[in-house]
């Protein structure tokens, strides 16, 4: 599970630094009129990052007081089965 966590902090790491170098290149090339369009993309994405990591950290303190993990399916990690 930390193993997870950790990746997902990477994930939205990364993202975050992309979202300033897409910034920074397009600020070089353009005007600065549609770049918050662009941008709203890479912060959509780190908040998608953000919510799975504090998904997970409830998940981690749920299973420290005895609440059993959800299905890998709940939680997106693998397809559901098709009924």
């Amino acid at each position: 599970m930390q193993g997870v966590n950790g990746i997902l902090f990477d994930l939205r790491d990364y993202n975050t630094k992309l979202r300033e170098m897409h910034r920074e290149l397009w600020l070089d090339e353009n005007l600065p009129g549609w770049l918050p369009n662009v941008l709203q993309l890479y912060d959509r994405s780190s908040d998608i990052w953000q919510r799975q990591i504090l998904q997970l950290e409830q998940i981690k303190r749920d299973y420290r007081q005895g609440i059993p993990l959800p299905p890998a399916e709940e939680l997106g990690l693998i397809s559901k089965k098709p009924s």
